[in-house]
């Protein structure tokens, strides 16, 4: 497998013994004498930052610079002529020096044609690769700011359920109050229609009583007269006569009597004809109001499908109506 340009500098700069405890200068230099030696030319410090992973501009920068200066110092000593070497020799070694010279030139002039290739590839590629994510970051803001409206939606959508929820739950919980309040009243004129007609039964029953026993005390002091009259004319006729008022005082008493009796069960039949009424009244508030509560549980099971559509519209307008409507029947009911 080849080995990238970028891959080749980080092996050959890990394999210098300098290279792992040396700082920012020292690296500098490795890495510049290592690209001078794979053909690459000296990028500038933010490149070589990269490549050393530490350094600041200044350190980078001077460490570019020394090597240089040692490189050219370098050139000089190979140009320079040896001491003690003969003329003769001195111009073919200088013809061979600048033949390899040449022939390195060469070879790196077409290295760094490869490199600036690779690099303006590169380049490109970045180039796509930032167009690409500044597409990206625009399609992504669109997103936001879509999903930031249907959250906004729907953060409305949620505060108007609650709203129609905690309605729902107030008419509710007057349906269910008004309701006990209506069949506590059922069960109260229940009681005292009951009474009433056990009050009426215990009257009409003692009325009977008292008629039969003051037909039973007539039949007898009849007899008694009749007896009397038999055993002396005028003593049985004072007698008679004296028995006769008395019974007519006790019967004008019972009469009297039996009036009031009567006069009270009339009152008492009468009472309970209202009683009756009044629970035929309530009895027929309480069926509106169980239909009203069952028309309001329609409008909220409506109410509670997930597509909000026409329905949930015509449920919360009937549900303000289904609310007076309750309202009307409590006050007609605490009347």
């Amino acid at each position: 497998m080849t080995l990238s340009i970028t891959e080749q500098i980080a092996a050959s700069m890990a394999a210098h013994p300098d290279y792992s405890n040396g700082n920012a200068y020292v690296r500098t230099k490795i890495c510049c004498e290592v690209m001078t030696r794979l053909g690459v030319r000296i990028p500038s410090w933010m490149v070589i930052r990269t490549h050393i992973d530490k350094g600041s501009a200044t350190d980078i920068a001077r460490g570019v610079k020394d090597w240089r200066m040692e490189q050219a110092e370098m050139l000089q000593r190979l140009n320079a002529r040896p001491e003690g070497l003969p003329e003769s020799l001195t111009q073919p070694m200088q013809a061979l020096w600048h033949a390899a010279l040449a022939e390195s030139g060469a070879h790196f002039d077409q290295e760094r044609q490869s490199f600036d290739a690779s690099q303006a590839e590169a380049e490109r590629v970045v180039a796509d690769a930032l167009a690409e994510r500044d597409a990206k970051a625009g399609e992504l803001a669109l997103a936001i700011e879509k999903v930031a409206g249907l959250q906004g939606a729907v953060d409305q959508e949620r505060a108007r359920a609650s709203t129609e929820r905690a309605a729902r739950e107030q008419a509710e919980r007057m349906a269910a109050l008004h309701i006990s309040d209506l069949t506590s009243q059922r069960q109260e004129l229940a009681g005292i229609v009951a009474s009433n007609t056990q009050e009426l039964r215990t009257l009409t029953a003692r009325l009977d009583d008292e008629r039969r026993r003051h037909l039973l005390e007539i039949d007898s002091a009849r007899q008694q007269v009749a007896h009397a009259r038999l055993e002396g004319l005028h003593e049985g006729e004072q007698k008679g006569l004296k028995l006769e008022a008395e019974l007519r005082r006790e019967i004008a008493a019972l009469r009297i009597e039996h009036t009031q009796v009567l006069r009270r069960y009339n009152e008492l039949a009468h009472e309970n004809s209202e009683v009756r009424a009044e629970h035929t009244q309530v009895l027929g508030r309480f069926n509106e109001l169980a239909a009203a509560n069952a028309k309001l549980r329609e409008l909220q099971t409506k109410a509670s499908r997930p597509k909000p559509g026409k329905a949930r519209k015509q449920a919360g307008k009937a549900l303000p109506g289904g609310m007076r409507r309750l309202k009307g029947l409590r006050k007609a009911t605490s009347a």
